[in-house]
């Protein structure tokens, strides 16, 4: 019986959650998660998510010298996972990739099929939503899941100490706040190793440091010359540009 998807819904407008996994991970982050996504439709509503099966997920949807390597794709997942693209209570608990809306779009797509197998453990919604969606009369025994609380609290069950983090932080001479850090996975929910989360930080951190300045010689702002060197790069520059141009004049 066939379980996956030819083809599957797309939003043309990108929710919150993929702008921001695109400012933080780029245009390569953000085309690893529309991968993930793709894949578990593929497959039906989830995907199993170990080292290996990324592997065979890497090797088969990316080719060339861009092919992204194990770590930068847990580094996808995680920040996915922060920002509830996928579970964290799924990966965490069955190690597996899903979630409510991918759940809702894939039974919405498969209503018309004579035969729909699900795995009721796995599933996020309801199964009066999914009833609903299929249009299947469930068996009445089934325990009905409720509705998710999406107001619950965030799970702080891996939450360190800020003074962990802090000297985490000093100890890798990271550059980013333990404090805000903190915040922030406080807010999201602390899912897997958050030392994980603070590699990825810092560099997120990195690629946001100011370019330095340059001036017309393509030298760093405030570059010293000896005054053989400014004689000579003056007068290259007054033979080419003529008397009072800028980029002669910057010399004195």
């Amino acid at each position: 019986m066939k379980q996956g998807l030819d083809c599957y819904y797309n939003s043309c407008t990108d929710s919150d959650s993929y702008i921001y996994l695109e400012m933080k991970l780029g245009l390569a982050g953000r085309c690893v998660a529309d991968k993930l996504v793709k894949k578990i439709f593929s497959n039906g509503y989830f995907m199993e998510y170990t080292e290996k099966s990324m592997e065979i997920f890497i090797a088969t949807s990316f080719y060339g010298s861009d092919r992204p390597d194990f770590d930068f794709v847990d580094s996808v997942v995680k920040l996915c996972v922060n920002e509830g693209i996928f579970s964290g209570e799924m990966l965490e608990k069955y190690g597996i990739l899903t979630s409510e809306k991918i759940q809702e779009d894939y039974f919405f797509a498969v209503k018309r099929r004579k035969e729909i197998s699900f795995d009721e453990k796995y599933l996020l919604i309801s199964t009066q939503k999914l009833s609903e969606l299929t249009g299947i009369i469930l068996e009445g025994e089934r325990e009905e899941k409720p509705e998710r609380n999406e107001n619950r609290e965030p799970k702080e069950s891996n939450a360190p100490e800020l003074e962990e983090i802090e000297e985490y932080v000093k100890l890798n001479k990271y550059t980013f706040s333990a404090r805000d850090f903190k915040a922030y996975y406080d807010d999201k929910g602390w899912f897997g190793n958050w030392k994980n989360s603070a590699q990825l930080w810092q560099k997120n951190a990195e690629k946001l440091k100011p370019k330095p300045k340059f001036d017309s010689f393509n030298n760093y702002v405030g570059a010293t010359y000896t005054e053989e060197e400014k004689k000579r790069i003056l007068e290259a520059n007054r033979r080419k540009h003529g008397y009072g141009s800028r980029a002669a004049d910057e010399l004195n």
